[in-house]
């Protein structure tokens, strides 16, 4: 399969100056919003997915409340606002936040940069691949090694994973993963439950060096974005249907021969929370499940962007 797709991504700081990764500029708008512009338009609309980050380099710092989180405000094919915030004082407000963010339009495989997606299961076992290994080393707390470090400072985007098809019952959207701390070869992710509190879960994630000189291997990657009743808004190489009220469902033309790395993030409408989620509830080689909720946790109808990307 051709490539045909674009890629941006990087890491911005909380006073939204760019820790890492090249293609775009960053403008913050006002407390916790960021404007995007990427210095090549898209073709077409990107998905775009982001993570919030509290210490880029503190691999011993005490567990943070995992509300804290990146959504998307608004996207086009120039450029990309994301809201970062946590529900600390007035949940509704934004707050400044250091961020990561992947942007993919497009199909086919990427083979230009470096890529390694992940899915890991919450006693911290994988899927026997060979890009990277996991240490759960305390309470939703775990430390992936990378077996080749990356050249540059890699972007991370985690999503919280709960087990199964269909068995999203009684749970909670406020589920999430925060990547705590970063470096080139190793990164900290932590995951929590609706309460903001450290607890053990499934996760995917992508980390990604926009900047590298030698290509990972070839990625096969499906990714788009979905409306509110599961129409599809940007994206092609799969069908969607909305199952239920914030329940999507995402079906491959053509499976992955590899299970992929299934992560996401909430497009808003209106001045919604940044603690409004998004976490997948089901990952296959020929389809992924995701919820979509508000600052309760509650499943509510939500755009949201997802990227698929194949393990090795």
């Amino acid at each position: 399969m051709s490539s045909k797709k674009q890629i941006f991504g990087g890491c911005v700081n909380a006073d939204g100056s760019v820790k890492s990764g090249i293609g775009f500029k960053v403008k913050k708008e006002q407390t916790g919003l960021y404007l995007i512009t990427f210095d090549i338009q898209f073709t077409s609309s990107p998905s775009v997915v982001a993570s919030a980050n509290v210490d880029w380099s503190d691999f011993a710092a005490a567990p943070v409340t995992t509300y804290n989180n990146a959504v998307l405000t608004s996207i086009s094919t120039s450029q990309v606002q994301i809201k970062t915030g946590d529900d600390a004082t007035q949940p509704w407000e934004p707050a400044d936040r250091n961020f990561c963010f992947i942007a993919v339009s497009g199909e086919g495989s990427e083979t230009n940069k470096a890529l390694v997606p992940g899915v890991v299961k919450k006693d911290g076992t994988t899927f026997g691949v060979s890009d990277y290994f996991v240490t759960r080393i305390g309470v939703g707390r775990y430390l992936v090694t990378f077996a080749k470090a990356f050249e540059n400072f890699p972007a991370v985007i985690a999503t919280a994973v709960f087990p199964g098809f269909d068995s999203f019952r009684g749970e909670n959207a406020l589920y999430n993963v925060v990547v705590q701390a970063i470096k080139r070869e190793q990164v900290l992710l932590l995951a929590g439950n609706q309460d903001g509190t450290p607890q053990d879960i499934d996760l995917t994630f992508i980390a990604y060096d926009s900047a590298a000189q030698n290509p990972s291997y070839t990625r096969k990657v499906v990714s788009g974005e979905l409306g509110l009743n599961g129409s599809i808004i940007s994206g092609s190489g799969f069908s969607a249907v909305r199952t239920a009220q914030g329940k999507f469902s995402v079906t491959y033309d053509v499976p992955f021969t590899h299970l992929p790395s299934v992560v996401g993030t909430q497009n808003q409408l209106g001045h919604q929370a940044p603690t409004d989620n998004l976490a997948v509830s089901g990952v296959a080689i020929g389809k992924a499940q995701y919820v979509t909720g508000d600052n309760l946790g509650r499943l509510r109808d939500r755009l949201g962007c997802f990227i698929s990307m194949e393990l090795c």
